[in-house]
């Protein structure tokens, strides 16, 4: 299992970082080698992010249905209450990721401008994920 990457960018707090890195981890914890990547983006990946700005999550995961969306959420709802920043969630399957791709759509090209990768457990082009 790959370690959890620290967000090391300047304009991230330590809190900030702290909220990433534990959504990083519990996500592994329970969900294991079904987790294949999480990718934060939005206005706190480019730096533009106000106090009010929650963090977004791009989760690529092997399957997804509804019950592993709803015990996601209720982690990240946890992870919210605990450290005080809203966390917005995408979580899609890897195929579902590979079709935004092949669509550019917007939020891929949000994603592949602007994502920092947090954790991945393949390389870049094996996920189909650049940038």
């Amino acid at each position: 299992m790959k370690q959890v990457a620290a967000i090391q960018h300047a304009f991230f707090s330590i809190q900030e970082r702290q909220m990433a890195e534990s959504l990083v981890e519990e996500l592994i914890a329970k969900f294991g080698e079904q987790v294949l990547a999480v990718i934060l983006f939005g206005s706190r990946a480019r730096g533009d992010a106000t106090d009010e700005s929650d963090m977004d999550f791009l989760i690529i995961m092997s399957e997804v249905d509804n019950t592993i969306k709803r015990e996601i959420r209720f982690l990240t709802t946890e992870i919210w209450l605990e450290h005080g920043i809203f966390l917005s969630t995408s979580i899609i399957s890897n195929t579902h990721w590979q079709q935004l791709q092949k669509l550019k759509t917007a939020l891929y090209c949000n994603i592949s401008d602007d994502g920092i990768i947090l954790f991945q457990r393949f390389q870049l082009n094996e996920l189909n994920v650049t940038g």
